[in-house]
């Protein structure tokens, strides 16, 4: 029996797996602290260990300079986190509270020590193919998820691992990126992109539509030739229409709805009571799916846009916001603490008690002015590493649109509520900044398309200059 030696179990490579599929699987429960996350967040402090073990193989292989700011930025977390501890006791927040919403911190604060583990092992092909497995897997169950909690359709589960909207946006991100540099497969990727864009919107989820701005974004960035970027753009908005078409279908089927063109159903103001443009944690009433629900939401797209004051959901985030705009200013400094009890009023008028809440400003909420310098660190090394690789755009050109599409994922989902309170956004940033750095340390002396190639187990091609692709 082969036995496992020290360098495998030091492998980035390894440590990632274990911290990020674990996590798909063990964190996709309730919200409670039970002994099962307790294993795997034994596992990941391991997984942590032993990157920082393994330092030395690491550093060697990428810049110290590039490096150096991700782990100040990482480090910055750990005394902001032992000070939270104090201000959530003193606001009375227990310590299992307190444990149970700073785990996600815990992880953004380790994704950087794991991403520059993994960095210098993984290539280029393995990390697009963990964040094409993740990403589906995110997707489907995000879409699965709020088809049940909206009750749109009764499904036999409610969901298939971790329902991480930054995780799924993540491949939408790189499939977009890989089809607009990429030679061969690119209709494939981008035909990917549009199924994670179009499973965004079966799910109900209204603000999923700003992900419109992802692939857009991304192809702005990647210049000419605009022939090229539009005809992959209208790729990815005809799948995810056709994957919408289906799914919608299938849902108004299911639910007793036969006609060919379930959406030409008109809205009810029932459609109005419907609370949720990304995240909000209340289902929709209880009782048997309505037939043309989802038509219904889809329809309240343009009151959303014309009267928001109307929309139920809109109101509940003003309200929300206003909750945490509060606990803010009772401690403009230290913030109330993780785990702390905020207060709202939902759409039924009746005191909900929630410990997050979809608005921006629960960051600040929870830890203060404080709490924004490892955000200005994150944001630097992020920065920093993106113009890094612009600079090698010619051999990491694919890295370097895959961060500039996640920078807007992030900033979309930044709108709804803060990204690093869903725990995927951590484990997207671990695959994302791995992808990153290992463009900056791949020695590839030829053009882009030899690292296309290799993406697509293909014999490398040398190329003359230019830009790749045309």
């Amino acid at each position: 029996m082969p036995k496992l030696s020290r360098s495998t179990l030091l492998d980035g490579r390894v440590l990632v797996l274990v911290v990020v599929l674990g996590g798909l699987v063990i964190l996709q429960g309730s919200n409670n602290l039970d002994a099962s996350k307790i294993v795997y967040f034994l596992l990941a402090t391991a997984a942590v260990v032993g990157a920082v073990v393994s330092a030395p193989m690491w550093l060697s292989r990428t810049s110290v300079s590039t490096a150096s700011l991700w782990l100040v930025a990482s480090a910055s977390l750990v005394p902001l986190l032992i000070v939270s501890l104090a201000v959530s006791r003193a606001y009375g927040t227990p310590i299992i509270s307190w444990l149970r919403e700073t785990s996600a911190y815990a992880l953004l604060a380790a994704a950087p020590i794991l991403a520059l583990a993994c960095a210098g092992r993984a290539s280029r092909r393995w990390l697009v193919t963990v964040i094409a497995v993740c990403g589906a897997l995110a997707s489907v169950s995000f879409a699965i998820s709020w088809i049940g909690r909206r009750n749109l359709a009764d499904l036999p589960i409610d969901r298939l691992t971790l329902p991480s909207e930054p995780l799924a946006a993540a491949l939408l991100a790189v499939a977009t990126s890989l089809a607009l540099v990429g030679l061969s497969r690119r209709w494939w990727w981008a035909a990917t992109a549009g199924a994670v864009l179009g499973l965004f919107f079966i799910s109900g989820t209204r603000s999923t539509l700003l992900l419109l701005a992802v692939p857009i974004g991304i192809a702005v960035f990647a210049g000419r030739p605009w022939k090229r970027a539009a005809l992959v753009l209208l790729t990815e908005i005809a799948m995810a229409g056709a994957v919408f078409f289906v799914g919608q279908s299938a849902i108004a089927i299911a639910n007793g709805n036969m006609s060919l063109f379930p959406l030409s159903s008109t809205a009810t103001p029932s459609a109005q009571a419907s609370p949720g443009l990304a995240g909000a944690p209340a289902p929709d009433p209880a009782g048997a799916p309505a037939p043309d629900r989802l038509g219904q939401r889809v329809s309240s797209v343009s009151t959303l846009i014309t009267d928001p004051g109307s929309d139920q959901s809109f109101q509940e985030r003003l309200e929300q916001t206003k909750s945490a705009w509060q606990a803010f200013a009772r401690n403009p400094l230290f913030g109330v603490g993780p785990g702390y009890t905020f207060q709202w009023t939902n759409y039924a008028n009746r005191v909900s008690s929630t410990f997050t809440l979809d608005t921006p400003l629960i960051y600040l909420a929870k830890f203060g002015l404080l709490g924004l310098i490892p955000l200005v660190l994150f944001a630097a090394a992020y920065l920093r590493l993106a113009l890094a690789l612009w600079r090698r755009r010619e051999e990491a050109r694919i890295e370097y649109l895959s961060l500039v599409g996640f920078a807007i994922v992030l900033l979309v989902v930044g709108l709804q509520g803060f990204p690093t309170e869903d725990k995927g956004s951590s484990f997207a940033l671990i695959l994302l900044v791995a992808l990153g750095l290992q463009g900056l340390v791949r020695r590839d002396t030829t053009s882009e398309l030899a690292g296309v190639s290799a993406i697509e187990g293909e014999p490398a091609v040398a190329s003359e200059p230019g830009p790749a692709g045309l």
